[in-house]
């Protein structure tokens, strides 16, 4: 079982794509990452776990330009919250990773400074 979690992640000075792989493992993660080029945020849930809701597919995108991205987000066993610059945009979802999966890993395809928190809630 998964212990409720947070994270603030906050990210400045980049250049490219960055993101988050959250509850990685068993070749499982759920992304959340900032495409550079087309400006948009992106949350990929399709490695997730268990599917369910495929007829409403498994990315959600929303345009956003900002030269400092906050990702404050909230996880539990299978519900995710992820709120972008204090709630400027925000994302829900369901995911069902298994038991296992429990990494974080943060990427960048070129220059980024990240600040990450966690706590155990």
């Amino acid at each position: 079982v998964i212990t409720n979690i947070a994270y603030i992640c906050q990210i400045s000075n980049f250049d490219s794509n960055f993101g988050l792989e959250l509850r990685c493992g068993n070749n499982e993660k759920t992304i959340i990452f900032y495409d550079f080029h087309d400006k948009k945020i992106i949350l990929d849930r399709s490695n997730s776990g268990e599917n369910f809701g495929l007829e409403y597919g498994t990315q959600r995108k929303v345009s956003f330009i900002n030269s400092k991205i906050k990702f404050h987000i909230f996880m539990d066993n299978s519900s995710l919250e992820i709120f972008v610059n204090d709630g400027e945009e925000v994302f829900t979802s369901r995911i069902f990773p298994s038991e296992n999966s429990k990494g974080i890993n943060v990427f960048s395809t070129g220059n980024a400074k990240v600040n990450i928190t966690k706590w155990n809630i």
